[in-house]
C-alpha cells in the first residue's frame, strides 16, 4: 500500500467538527478551505464520529 497522502492535525479535525452537517454546501466548504477532496474530509468526518457509517441490517438472528 502506498504513502498516506492527506494528513489531519488537531486545528483540521476542529475544523471539521465545527462545521460539519453532512450537507453537500458545508463539506464542499471545508474541502475548499482545507484544499482537500470532498471524499478526504467526509472520510474524516466519518473517522470522528460524525458521518453515519453505512452498516448492513442486522439478521434475524442477531435480532433475535
Amino acid at each position: 500500500m502506498g504513502r498516506k497522502k492527506y494528513y489531519f492535525n488537531d486545528y483540521t479535525d476542529r475544523l471539521i467538527c465545527e462545521r460539519y452537517d453532512g450537507t453537500t454546501g458545508a463539506i464542499d466548504q471545508l474541502a475548499a478551505s482545507l484544499n482537500l477532496p470532498r471524499w478526504a474530509v467526509k472520510r474524516r468526518a466519518q473517522m470522528l464520529g460524525l458521518a453515519r457509517i453505512k452498516e448492513k441490517p442486522w439478521s434475524q438472528a442477531e435480532v433475535d
